[in-house]
């Protein structure tokens, strides 16, 4: 064999490695990509299981809140059907209630009803003329005065609900009234309200402050002390009875006549407030409840967590300031 024919051979044999090294780097890059895009699917079904995990979490809490919705509307249903004619604290369906899910540990619902016709109702001052002379809009003020409003700002936002043409949906309407701050938003949050009708105050139910602010002739502390006696009593038939307790016998009866058309033993607007944990997720469930009779509507629902509408409503109160 020739020098040629070496060299031919020799070539050939490095072109035959070069080409098979090509081809085994090819299969390397071809299961390399491959990899990547076994992985890249299995990591993207992964993410869909884990969004699916988490939608059936959500609307199994979702379910679980309108389930504890109901039960809440059956015991107040309940409640009425045993005394039509009055409503109060006594009743079961004041009582908290709670219930332990199967399965996670913390799995459980919480749901609570309060009575929104024991605060004093905005609305019904809304629309109307400044008159000294009307008795809701004198009530008003001593429930004004009592949280901490001075005279001139009471003035401003007695202006601004005169010009109000729409009845209010919340309180953060007053916020752009001047000189009410986050602080006085708070506090007179926990005695005035804001419901899609008019509506009466519920003696049987309203905190002490509702009921100090009736008259000058009610202390603070007279209040509180039958607020604490009430719960261990039976509960006021008519409103009437009112005025035969400790610290309210000093009205003169011209002032209850006044008072009286504002007052209740009966509730008709009701706040049910329910949280359900599922697996460390906390679902919310806030609903406003109204009662005629034995029918009961919910008027509106809101999943935000209390947290985020009480500071909603004190960064609305903030940016006005």
């Amino acid at each position: 064999m020739n020098l040629n024919s070496l060299a031919l051979a020799r070539l050939e044999s490095l072109s035959f490695q070069r080409q098979r090294g090509m081809a085994l780097l090819m299969m390397l890059m071809l299961l390399a990509l491959a990899t990547i895009v076994v992985t890249g699917i299995l990591l993207r079904q992964q993410e869909m299981r884990d969004a699916a995990q988490i939608l059936l979490r959500q609307q199994q809490g979702w379910a679980y809140a309108l389930g504890e919705e109901a039960v809440l509307i059956d015991t107040l249903r309940q409640a009425s059907r045993a005394n039509p004619t009055v409503t109060s604290l006594q009743q079961p369906w004041a009582q908290p209630q709670r219930f332990q899910l199967e399965g996670g540990t913390g799995d459980e619902i919480n749901g609570q009803l309060s009575d929104r016709s024991s605060c004093f109702n905005v609305n019904v001052v809304v629309g109307k003329s400044i008159n000294p002379n009307d008795e809701s809009q004198a009530y008003f003020k001593r429930l004004l005065n009592q949280a901490g409003v001075d005279a001139a700002t009471i003035l401003l936002i007695e202006t601004q609900l005169s010009q109000q043409t729409t009845s209010l949906r919340n309180l953060s309407t007053l916020s752009q009234v001047q000189g009410i701050d986050s602080n006085t938003l708070r506090n007179i949050n926990d005695v005035i309200c804001t419901l899609p009708q008019l509506s009466k105050i519920n003696v049987n139910t309203a905190a002490a402050p509702v009921l100090a602010a009736l008259d000058v002739s009610i202390t603070p502390a007279a209040a509180s002390a039958w607020v604490a006696q009430r719960t261990s009593e039976p509960p006021l038939q008519q409103v009437s009875q009112l005025w035969s307790k400790p610290g309210f016998t000093n009205v003169p009866p011209a002032r209850r006549s006044q008072l009286e058309p504002l007052l209740d033993v009966k509730s008709r607007f009701f706040q049910a407030r329910i949280h359900v944990t599922v697996d460390g997720r906390v679902r919310y469930l806030t609903s406003q409840l109204y009662q005629d009779g034995g029918q009961i509507t919910v008027y509106q629902r809101s999943q935000a967590s209390p947290q985020v509408e009480q500071l909603t409503s004190l960064l609305t109160a903030s940016r006005v300031q």
